[in-house]
């Protein structure tokens, strides 16, 4: 990602760079359309905006909002964790941009975590990094996202829909109030962490809010009929 300034207004955007060279080794180029129609279309103030697009022989440019707060990933390093004010604050923003787009776009997001949310100048989150999402299917069947976060469903190859984004803003709201994510590998070995996942195996504080734990463990829930 670089900074760069607009010639036509002097406004600063983000310039997301995809190596043609890089299509169907890290990403292809389904993912990068997939992620050009979403910041294109979306008009949510809570997900960043493509405002240009071009391409030359070697490569494809997103030149999209420029959010000078960073990661949340930073703060909440810095922090250690959130406060239960500031983790509402977060958790309810970033619900309002899965709902729109689930409900206005169509799409199953698959990677929220907590690089990929933006704080802007005034405190307010943006989510952006749309390269796994998925637009226009009610249920998919690829293994993709961050292991952390993965829903049960996505390491069983069962077939998933947009139910996984709420297993992972359970996820999310976990971090923000705890400092790290409710799953990890004792071992450092993947298997050992799907195997919690799957297992829904994880630990809640007694000291965690009350309202927040119930929150949370619905999320977490197994059974894919949580939500």
């Amino acid at each position: 990602m670089a900074l760069v300034i607009s010639k036509d207004d002097g406004k600063p955007y983000a310039m997301k760079i995809l190596k043609k060279k890089d299509f169907n080794v890290n990403s292809t180029v389904e993912n990068a359309m997939t992620e050009r129609e979403i910041l294109m279309k979306s008009e949510s103030p809570f997900i960043v905006k493509l405002r240009y697009a071009f391409q030359d022989e070697t490569s494809l440019y997103y030149c999209i909002d420029y959010v000078p707060g960073g990661e949340l990933f930073t703060y909440l390093k810095k922090n250690k964790k959130f406060t239960l004010e500031q983790t509402r604050f977060y958790a309810a923003e970033v619900l309002l941009a899965l709902e729109y787009l689930h409900n206005v776009l169509n799409t199953i997001y698959r990677d929220l975590k907590p690089e990929n949310i933006l704080v802007d100048s005034n405190g307010h989150i943006k989510l952006t990094d749309f390269g796994l999402s998925k637009i226009g299917v009610r249920q998919s069947n690829s293994f993709c996202g961050t292991p952390e976060y993965l829903a049960p469903e996505i390491i069983k190859n069962s077939g998933h829909t947009q139910i996984v984004d709420y297993w992972t803003y359970g996820c999310l709201i976990y971090e923000m109030l705890m400092g790290y994510p409710p799953f990890q590998a004792v071992d450092k070995q993947p298997n050992s962490l799907y195997k919690a996942i799957c297992e829904g195996s994880f630990k809640v504080p007694l000291k965690m809010d009350e309202d927040a734990k119930d929150l949370i463990k619905k999320l977490l829930a197994i059974n894919v009929s949580r939500i």
